[in-house]
C-alpha cells in the first residue's frame, strides 16, 4: 500500500493565510481559497 501525507501549520489572520511550516527548498503549488492564495507542498517524485 502506498500513500502520502502533508501537514502544514497555517494561521488565518486579518491579512489572509500565513504558513508557518514552509520549507523553501521544497516545490510548491499555489492554491486559491475563499480566504486568499497560498502555497502548499507538492508531491516529491522519485
Amino acid at each position: 500500500m502506498q500513500g502520502t501525507k502533508c501537514e502544514e501549520t497555517t494561521y488565518l489572520g486579518d491579512d489572509g493565510v500565513e504558513t508557518f511550516t514552509r520549507t523553501k527548498e521544497w516545490s510548491c503549488t499555489i492554491v486559491q481559497t475563499p480566504y486568499g492564495t497560498f502555497e502548499v507542498a507538492d508531491i516529491l517524485k522519485k
